[in-house]
C-alpha cells in the first residue's frame, strides 16, 4: 500500500464535480449552429480580454451598443434618422460579435488593426476592403429551422462599406524622412454603409478617449481625427462636373478624327496612290517615293515626331532630311506634273492624314536616321527617361508604403547614389534641351549662310524670335493640357475609391492653378499649390527656351556680348546656389532633398546651368563639323577628365558627412559639371572619338522609344499613382520587388506614351507644321506676285 495520504471523501466529491462543470463550459462555447455534442478545443475568452488586441470597430460597436440602450425611449424620428440606423445597426454588430456570428466576425477581421512596423512608418491599419465588400446583407424577416425555432442572423441587417478615418499623431518617436503626412494615420472600419461620416467620426473619438489603444499607452500617442470618408463611389459626384464633360467630348473628337483619318488613309489616299503610280509602272520615281503603304505621299512631310525637336531625322529611301526636323520628299527628279496632280491631296485630305493611326505609326517607329543627326542624344534621353522612371517609383511611393525610414537608412550607400542623387537625371534632359535648341538653330544658320541670303532685318529677328515660341508652346501644351485634364479627373476619382490620402491633390489644385501651367510659371509657387508638381521641369525649360533663344538671336549679330551675358548668368546662377544652401545649413541627405524643393530644386535660378552647357555644346558641334583632331593620348585624357565630372558628381559624397561649406560648393558646382561630363559624351560622338559608347547610345531601337519620351515624362507619376492608389495594403519599400515594379512601370509608360502620342501628339505636332507650311507657301506666292 502506498503511504501517500488519500483525500477525504468530501474533496473528492467537489474534485468530481470541478471536474463536470469544466466539461459543461467546454460543451457549451460551441459555435452557433453546432450541436453541443461537437467538441469545442478551445475555451470563449471573454470579450473585455479580447479588446485590447482586436480592431478599433471593436470599441465603435461597443459604444454604438451602450447608446442604442440609452436612446431607447428616443423618438421615432430620431431612431429612423441616418444616425439613429447608422447606431441601431452598429449596435447589431455588437451583438453578432458578442456571439461570434461569422458575419460580424468578418466586419470586424475586415476593419483596421495596429500593425508592426509604426515607429518605421507603418501608418496604414487598412483591413481587407474585399472581404468587407464581400458581405451580403441579411433576408428581410425571420429565418425558421426545421423545428420553427429562429435561426441567428446570417448577415449585417443592411449593406456595409469601407470607412476610411485618419488621424493625425503626435508626441510618438516614429521616425521621419520629412515628407507630407508623414504623421497621418489611416484606419479602416468595416461598417453600415447608411453611417453618416460624422457619426462613426463621433463614435470613433469618443470611443479612443474612453479607452486609448494599446499603442497609445505604450508610445504616449496623442491622436487627433482628421476625418472620416466613405469608399461608396458615387458616379455622378463625377460625371455632373464640367470637367469631366469637356475631356469627354475633347477625347470623343479625337477618337473620331483618328477613325476618319486611318479611313481615309486605308480607304481613299492609298488607292489613289496606287492607281496614280501603277499607269507609270511601279519602277516610277513616284511609287519608289510614296513607299508601299503610300504613307509618304508627295507634299506631306512627315515630321519625325521629338520632344525637343531633334535633328535625327528617317533617312528612308529617297527622302531628304531638313534642318527642321521633318521629312521631305526629294523631287530632284520629278515625276510629270499629271502623276503629280493625281496623288495631290487637298486641305481637306491634309488634315485627316495627320491624324492616321497606320502613318503616325510608322512615323514613330521610323528608326532610320539622317548623316546630319546626332544620333547619340536618343539613348541619351532613353536612358535618362529610365532613370526618372526608376526614382518616381521610389518618390511617389511615399504616401503609401509602410517603412519609409527604411529610405532615409539606405539613402547613404555607395550605389543608391544612383536614386539618392537620381536629381541628375533631369539635368540631363536639360542639357539635352539646351544643345538641340543650339544645334539646331547655327546649324539653320550654317546652311542660310551657304545660300548666300541676306543678313536679317531686327524686325525679321523679332518675329523669329516670337515664331519661335509660338512653335515651342503650340509643340508642348496640347499634350500638356490633355494631360492635365486625365489627372485631375483621374484623382478625383481615387479620392473617392482609395484607402490612402494623396498628399498632392490634384482634383483641388489643378482646377485653382491650372493656369500657371498654361503659362509656364508654376515652378515659382510652392508644391502645395503647384498641380502635376512633376511639370516643374516643363516651366523652367519653357523659361530656359526664351532666355536661349534670346541669346542665340542676339549672338547672330553681337557674338561676343551674347557669350559674356550666358556667361554671367552661369557664374551668378552657381554663386547663388551656393548662397542658398549656405543660409539654409543645407546637407544633400535624403531628408534635406525632400524638405528643400521649393528652395534649391524647383526654381529656374538654381536648375539653368546643364541647359547653358548644353547650348555651348551645340554651337561647339556644329562648329567642329564632325572633325576634331585629337591624339590617343589626349582622347583617353579627356574620357577620364569627362568622366571624373560624373562619377565625382554622382558617387562624390555617397556618406554625406560634409560640412555646410563644402555641401554649398557641392550644390553651386554639380549641376554644371554633370553638364560637362555629358558635354565631352557628345562630342566625342560627333566627332568619332567615343568608340562602342556612340555605338550603344546611337543604337537604332532607341530612336522610338526616344520619340516617346515627352509622353513617358507626362504620364509616368498618374500611372504610378494610379497603381499604387488601386492596392488594398500598404507598399513595402524591398530591392528586389521594386525592381520588378520598376520594369512594368517603365513598359506600362510607354505604352501608354505611344496611345498618348496616337491621340494628341503627333496629330498637333502634324497640323502644327502643315499650318506654318501653307503660310510660307503663301507668303512665297505673294512675293513672287509682287
Amino acid at each position: 500500500m502506498s503511504s501517500r495520504r488519500q483525500p477525504p471523501g468530501r474533496l473528492r466529491l467537489l474534485h468530481v464535480l470541478a471536474v463536470l462543470c469544466l466539461v459543461a463550459g467546454v460543451r457549451s462555447v460551441a459555435a452557433p449552429g453546432v450541436p453541443n455534442g461537437t467538441a469545442s478545443y478551445a475555451p470563449r475568452p471573454s470579450l473585455a480580454t479580447m479588446e485590447d488586441g482586436l480592431p478599433v470597430l471593436f470599441g465603435v460597436a461597443k459604444l454604438a451598443a451602450e447608446r442604442k440602450r440609452e436612446s431607447l425611449g428616443a423618438s421615432e424620428s430620431y431612431k429612423a434618422s441616418p444616425e439613429g440606423t447608422c447606431i441601431s445597426e452598429m449596435a447589431d454588430v455588437w451583438r453578432g460579435i458578442a456571439e461570434r456570428e461569422l458575419w460580424a466576425l468578418k466586419m470586424l477581421d475586415a476593419s483596421g488593426t495596429p500593425g508592426s512596423g509604426f515607429l518605421w512608418g507603418n501608418n496604414y491599419w487598412l483591413g481587407s476592403f474585399s472581404m468587407c465588400r464581400s458581405l451580403e446583407p441579411r433576408a428581410k424577416g425571420a429565418v425558421l429551422n426545421g423545428n420553427g425555432s429562429a435561426l441567428s442572423p446570417q448577415g449585417p441587417p443592411g449593406e456595409v462599406e469601407i470607412f476610411v478615418a485618419t488621424f493625425r499623431h503626435r508626441g510618438s518617436p516614429q521616425e521621419h524622412i520629412r515628407v507630407p503626412n508623414e504623421d497621418l494615420l489611416s484606419v479602416a472600419l468595416c461598417a453600415p454603409n447608411v453611417c453618416p461620416e460624422e457619426t462613426l467620426g463621433d463614435l470613433l473619438e469618443e470611443s479612443l478617449s474612453q479607452r486609448a489603444l494599446p499603442l497609445q499607452r505604450l508610445l504616449g500617442l496623442r491622436l487627433q481625427l482628421e476625418g472620416v470618408r466613405s469608399l461608396r463611389w458615387h458616379p455622378e459626384t463625377l460625371i455632373s462636373k464640367p470637367k469631366f464633360g469637356i475631356m469627354a467630348f475633347l477625347i470623343f473628337l479625337i477618337v473620331f478624327l483618328l477613325v476618319a483619318g486611318t479611313y481615309y488613309d486605308v480607304a481613299i489616299w492609298r488607292p489613289a496612290l496606287k492607281k496614280a503610280t501603277s499607269s507609270k509602272g511601279e519602277s516610277s520615281d513616284l511609287s519608289r517615293k510614296m513607299g508601299s503603304d503610300g504613307s509618304r505621299p508627295v507634299d506631306v512631310e512627315l515630321l519625325v515626331v521629338d520632344t525637343n525637336q531633334n535633328g535625327c531625322q528617317s533617312n528612308n529611301g529617297r527622302a531628304l532630311t531638313t534642318s527642321k526636323g521633318m521629312m521631305a520628299v526629294d523631287l530632284n527628279n520629278k515625276p510629270p506634273k499629271q502623276e503629280i496632280k493625281e496623288a495631290r491631296q487637298g486641305a481637306l485630305g491634309h488634315f485627316l492624314m495627320c491624324f492616321s493611326v497606320p502613318r503616325n505609326t510608322t512615323t514613330i517607329f521610323d528608326t532610320f536616321l539622317g548623316e546630319d543627326s546626332v544620333c547619340a542624344i536618343h539613348g541619351l534621353r532613353f536612358m535618362g527617361m529610365g532613370w526618372i522612371i526608376m526614382v518616381h517609383t521610389v518618390y511617389f511611393l511615399s504616401d503609401y508604403c509602410d517603412n519609409k525610414a527604411v529610405a532615409l537608412r539606405k539613402a547613404d550607400g555607395f550605389m543608391v547614389q544612383v536614386v539618392s542623387n537620381a536629381t541628375l537625371s533631369v539635368d540631363t534632359f536639360f542639357f539635352i534641351s539646351g544643345f538641340l535648341l543650339s544645334y539646331l538653330f547655327y546649324k539653320d544658320e550654317a546652311k542660310n549662310k551657304l545660300k548666300e541670303q541676306k543678313k536679317e532685318t531686327f524686325k525679321a529677328k523679332v518675329n523669329k524670335f516670337f515664331l519661335m515660341l509660338l512653335r515651342r508652346f503650340m509643340r508642348l501644351t496640347p499634350t500638356y493640357m490633355v494631360v492635365l485634364g486625365i489627372v485631375d479627373i483621374n484623382m478625383s476619382w481615387y479620392n473617392k475609391v482609395s484607402f490612402f490620402t494623396m498628399s498632392e491633390r490634384a482634383d483641388v489644385v489643378c482646377s485653382k492653378y491650372w493656369w500657371r501651367n498654361i503659362l509656364y510659371i508654376n515652378n515659382f509657387f510652392s508644391r502645395e499649390e503647384m498641380c502635376m508638381s512633376w511639370s516643374w521641369y516643363l516651366s523652367n525649360d519653357m523659361q530656359f527656351f526664351v532666355l536661349g533663344t534670346f541669346l542665340m538671336l542676339l549672338s547672330t549679330s553681337y557674338f561676343v556680348l551674347s557669350i559674356i551675358i550666358l556667361v554671367i548668368i552661369l557664374i551668378s546662377s552657381s554663386v547663388l546656389t551656393g548662397y542658398i544652401s549656405y543660409i539654409y545649413g543645407y546637407i544633400p541627405t535624403l531628408d534635406e532633398q525632400l524638405a528643400m524643393l521649393n528652395v534649391l530644386y524647383d526654381p529656374p535660378w538654381t536648375r539653368i546651368g546643364p541647359y547653358l552647357v548644353g547650348m555651348c555644346t551645340g554651337y561647339l558641334a556644329v562648329y567642329l563639323n564632325g572633325k576634331l583632331n585629337l591624339s590617343k593620348k589626349t582622347t583617353i585624357l579627356l574620357w577620364v577628365l569627362g568622366s571624373l565630372c560624373n562619377i565625382i558628381v554622382l558617387f562624390g559624397i555617397y556618406e554625406r558627412d560634409i560640412s555646410v561649406t563644402a555641401s554649398a560648393f557641392y550644390v553651386a558646382l554639380s549641376r554644371t559639371v554633370w553638364g560637362l561630363g555629358l558635354a565631352w559624351i557628345i562630342i566625342a560622338c560627333c566627332t568619332g572619338h567615343a568608340g562602342i559608347i556612340n555605338s550603344i547610345l546611337s543604337f537604332g531601337g532607341w530612336v522610338p522609344l526616344s520619340r516617346l519620351t515627352y509622353g513617358a515624362y507626362l504620364l509616368n507619376p498618374v500611372l504610378m499613382n494610379s497603381i499604387y492608389l488601386s492596392s488594398e495594403s500598404a507598399w513595402h519599400i524591398d530591392f528586389l520587388p521594386l525592381a520588378a515594379v520598376f520594369l512594368g512601370h517603365t513598359c506600362i509608360t510607354y505604352f501608354c506614351s505611344y496611345v498618348l502620342s496616337l491621340l494628341v501628339e503627333t496629330p498637333s505636332i502634324l497640323l502644327m507644321r502643315w499650318f506654318v507650311q501653307g503660310s510660307g507657301r503663301r507668303k512665297q506666292l505673294r512675293g513672287r506676285e509682287t
